[in-house]
C-alpha cells in the first residue's frame, strides 16, 4: 500500500519547486539574460514538478524555461557583433524586450500559479 506523504512533507517539496522558480525568475530580471547553467539548474530543480505540484503547474514551469531559452538566445544575438545579415537586429532586441517584460510580470504571475498548491489548510 502506498503510504501518503504528510501535508507537512508535501509542502516542503513543493516550496522547493517554488523557490527554485522565483530564484531562475528574479536572475533574469536582475542580469537581463540566464546561462546555459541556471537554465540547467532550472530544469534539474523542477525535473519532478509534475509528480509533486500537478499538470497545471508543471506546463507553467516548461513555458517558464522556454521563455528562458529564448531569453538566452536573444541576449546572446544582441551582444554578438556578427549578427548575419539576413537577421533584423531590431526584431532580435524586440524580442528579447518581450521576454524580459514576460519575466517581469512573472513575480507575481507564479505566485498565483503556485497560491493554490501551496495553501497549508
Amino acid at each position: 500500500a502506498l503510504v501518503e506523504p504528510s501535508r507537512p512533507d508535501v509542502y516542503d517539496r513543493r516550496i522547493v519547486v517554488y523557490r527554485a522558480l522565483r530564484s531562475f525568475v528574479l536572475a533574469a530580471v536582475r542580469n537581463a539574460t540566464v546561462s546555459l547553467a541556471d537554465l540547467g539548474q532550472f530544469a534539474e530543480a523542477t525535473d519532478e514538478a509534475l509528480f509533486v505540484l500537478g499538470p497545471e503547474v508543471s506546463e507553467y514551469l516548461w513555458q517558464v524555461y522556454r521563455k528562458g531559452v529564448r531569453l538566452h538566445y536573444t541576449s546572446g544575438r544582441i551582444r554578438d557583433e556578427r549578427l548575419s545579415p539576413r537577421e533584423d537586429h531590431s526584431a532580435v532586441i524586440e524580442e528579447n524586450t518581450d521576454v524580459l517584460n514576460w519575466f517581469s510580470q512573472q513575480l507575481e504571475a507564479s505566485r498565483v500559479v503556485f497560491a493554490s498548491v501551496l495553501r497549508l489548510g
